[in-house]
């Protein structure tokens, strides 16, 4: 499952994000699916991007070296 709950309301979207500092890396490759209102390519990527780094904290002010946001449905 992706990072939001899925729902007939929203959009789902494939997102692949990695952020990189200091030779270290974290990667998001999954569904993301948003509740309540269509979400842009650009409002799914700052969302993964959030969840990267709230997961890795120490990638705060990285890079972003990979970013494809494709919607589903």
């Amino acid at each position: 499952m992706g990072l939001f709950s899925r729902t007939t309301n929203g959009s789902t979207w494939r997102a692949h994000v990695r952020i990189e500092k200091n030779g270290e890396i974290a990667e998001y490759k999954d569904l993301v699916s948003t509740s309540g209102h269509v979400a842009t390519a650009e409002e799914i990527k700052k969302a993964v991007i959030s969840q990267i780094v709230r997961h890795s904290p120490h990638l705060n002010g990285g890079r972003v070296t990979r970013s494809a946001i494709r919607r589903v449905r």
